[in-house]
């Protein structure tokens, strides 16, 4: 039981140190490019959600 939780410790560990190196990488990044980073990842979202919407009315009407 304790090498459970040592793990799922130090997966935590890892996982917190990877999102503060990509936090420190947004906030280097220039306005610009931080802007059309979030656009694109906004505009992905969009996109898979427009073609979930899209397979849902396939679904339905075939």
């Amino acid at each position: 039981m304790d090498s459970f939780f040592v793990e799922l410790v130090k997966t935590l560990q890892a996982e917190q140190r990877q999102a503060k190196q990509r936090a420190n990488e947004l906030l280097d990044m220039p306005d610009y490019m931080a802007y059309f980073y979030w656009s694109g990842k906004a505009k992905a979202l969009a996109d898979t959600i427009q073609q979930i919407k899209r397979m849902e009315k396939k679904g339905t009407a075939g």
